[in-house]
């Protein structure tokens, strides 16, 4: 007889009991399905519990609420963004930098980014302050080996671009923002070709809005 792994009633295959980090890694595959399928009117302890097959005690002895669960999640792609930056090829140019920083920020908005905001209220609403979210640090990594790379970009083509700057890397991140925030909430509008228009658009003004 062939065991097969426990289920939980979605059909999801989740992890013995006796694997607590495997428990845990579904837990968090369940919370990031959730969000993907319900956004964040769904996303709470107790679906994400049914969804893992676990109950929502075990939930909280992982996370203190669905904020925390939010934030390693976003923390966790801020971090394959950094990934996807130090696998880059040395001889990328500008222009092909800037569109695979664009695409990503696309990604990184369609799945987590649109529910930054609900993120820190919830965090607010439980701690009665603001918090610093768990992936400030990252931030800060990411925006200094984005700068550092269009500056490598740059060079490649013989280009030189506005000084380095907090100011330089905010402007650029929002202009990605934007063109992902109407890529998304303006989906129903956008054929797939209209799409790969907006990007090609959008990666262009931004490369060329940052040369001196």
């Amino acid at each position: 007889m062939v065991d097969t792994p426990p289920q939980s009633h979605t059909g999801r295959s989740t992890t013995s009991r006796g694997d607590r980090d495997g428990r845990r890694r579904d837990v968090l595959a369940a919370a990031s399905d959730i969000l993907e399928e319900s956004g964040w009117e769904g996303f709470s302890i107790r679906a994400i519990a049914a969804r893992a097959g676990v109950s929502t005690g075990a939930v909280y002895q992982w996370f203190s609420g669905k904020d925390e669960i939010f934030g390693e999640l976003y923390d966790r792609q801020i971090r394959d963004g950094l990934e996807l930056m130090d696998t880059l090829p040395d001889d990328l140019g500008l222009a092909d930098a800037v569109r695979l920083m664009l695409e990503w920020v696309v990604d990184l908005y369609e799945t987590l980014g649109r529910y930054e905001m609900e993120f820190v209220e919830e965090s607010r609403g439980r701690s009665g302050r603001e918090i610093a979210p768990a992936m400030d640090s990252t931030y800060i990594l990411l925006g200094n080996q984005a700068d550092a790379l269009l500056d490598r970009a740059a060079a490649v083509d013989g280009l030189t671009l506005v000084p380095a700057s907090d100011f330089r890397i905010t402007w650029f991140w929002a202009g990605c923002v934007g063109a992902a925030e109407r890529l998304i909430v303006s989906a129903k509008h956008f054929q797939d070709d209209r799409r790969e228009e907006l990007l090609a658009f959008s990666s262009d003004r931004l490369a060329k809005s940052l040369l001196a």
